[in-house]
């Protein structure tokens, strides 16, 4: 009896965990207008559009797009991580998701793309277009 306790227990808690970065799959995806931190860029445009194919599309102005690709990813003590490759060497890495909602996303980025923490910090903040 108690061994099915156990079972069940741990099956509720690996659903939730699956259900919940579902539901962050389901929000990110649209256009989020990036939010500039610094008041020296503050007149230029960049939009990050994710797609449920996991593909993002990154457009700075009139220049031409970055591509990349997404993944989130549930990690048991960190929360849900943002993994972004193949976009660029700025933005690729592994990102902890902080706010996530209909209006905010803010991102923290946490490793580089080659899995590195030193140097990785980078905040970006966007605004549901």
């Amino acid at each position: 009896m108690k061994f099915l306790f156990k079972y069940i227990l741990i099956s509720v808690f690996i659903i939730s965990i699956s259900v919940c970065c579902k539901k962050k799959e389901v929000k990110i995806v649209g256009s989020w207008k990036y939010e500039y931190l610094s008041s020296v860029d503050t007149n230029k445009v960049q939009i990050w559009s994710f797609y449920e194919d996991k593909s993002i599309i990154k457009t700075l102005d009139t220049l031409k797009p970055d591509t990349g690709t997404w993944s989130i990813k549930n990690e048991l003590f960190s929360g849900d991580m943002l993994k972004i490759s193949s976009m660029d060497d700025h933005f690729d890495g592994t990102y902890e998701i902080l706010t996530l909602n209909k209006k905010y996303l803010i991102l923290q980025r946490v490793l580089l793309s080659n899995g590195v923490s030193a140097g990785a910090f980078l905040r970006a903040e966007f605004i549901k277009k």
